[in-house]
């Protein structure tokens, strides 16, 4: 949940250091909430079991910024996008 990316303020004595600190004066972006879901299901098939599934990715298409991993810069998060996937099995 959001960038963590901080901005060019110095921290101060104001700091504080408990679970829901945030630091929104030294953070550069307020906090995000992405929802993904999946579903699925199996059939038989004569002697095969068919089974489709659908993933979806930022359901709600929010749009966010990502914080880059160790020294890479900021990163715009995916847009909403679908997977559809069947497999057959024995």
């Amino acid at each position: 949940m959001g960038g963590g990316l901080i901005n060019a303020n110095d921290p101060d004595s104001t700091y504080g250091r408990s679970l829901f600190d945030f630091k929104q004066r030294t953070t550069m972006w307020n906090p995000n909430f992405i929802v993904n879901a999946s579903a699925g299901y199996s059939f038989a098939v004569g002697r095969a079991i068919l089974r489709p599934q659908l993933y979806v990715d930022n359901v709600f298409d929010r749009k966010y910024l990502l914080k880059g991993a160790f020294f890479s810069g900021a990163s715009v998060g995916r847009p909403r996008s679908l997977q559809f996937r069947v497999s057959i099995g024995t």
